[in-house]
């Protein structure tokens, strides 16, 4: 199936992100050798996320994990206890699709909209996904923060 238009619905977006090949367990790994350079010179906690079936699912060692609560928000817990958005030095993010610009397809239901201008400014944001999951142009709304970088099998490159 070819991929919507820039143009299209975000839905329709998401009805084709769920026609994709499932994330491979060679993608994990290679995604993780890219991290693991990047995190190398990071200091202080970075936050991670508990992926869903069709996510990158990351197992690099991250000091903080993103959790949904029962009304849909972020909870950011720490091994030392709560978290703020504003201690954290680097967020790693799934996503359904992302586009070249790091524009990020979600799920709809705005967890990261709502986490991500809370961040300290320069906080780094890392879209994690597959080669097979960057399209060129996402539909876009005002409150759509773009990744600073993207992780895929093959690199990690910055957005900007």
């Amino acid at each position: 199936m070819t991929a919507p238009a820039p143009t299209a619905t975000k839905a329709q977006w998401r009805a084709w992100a769920r026609t994709l090949d499932p994330v491979s367990d060679h993608t994990t790994a290679s995604v993780e050798g890219h991290l693991a350079h990047f995190l190398q010179s990071v200091d202080g906690p970075v936050l991670g996320y508990r992926p869903l079936p069709d996510e990158v699912p990351i197992r690099t060692p991250v000091d903080a994990i993103a959790c949904l609560d029962a009304d849909g928000g972020l909870l950011l817990d720490a091994d030392a206890g709560p978290l703020a958005p504003h201690d954290v030095a680097v967020v790693l993010v799934p996503g359904r699709v992302f586009d070249r610009d790091g524009y990020r397809l979600g799920r709809g239901g705005g967890h990261y909209d709502r986490l991500l201008p809370r961040l300290r400014p320069g906080v780094p944001v890392i879209g994690i996904t597959c080669t097979a999951r960057i399209v060129d142009e996402l539909p876009r709304e005002p409150h759509d923060r773009p990744m600073t970088h993207l992780a895929t099998e093959t690199t990690l490159f910055s957005t900007s």
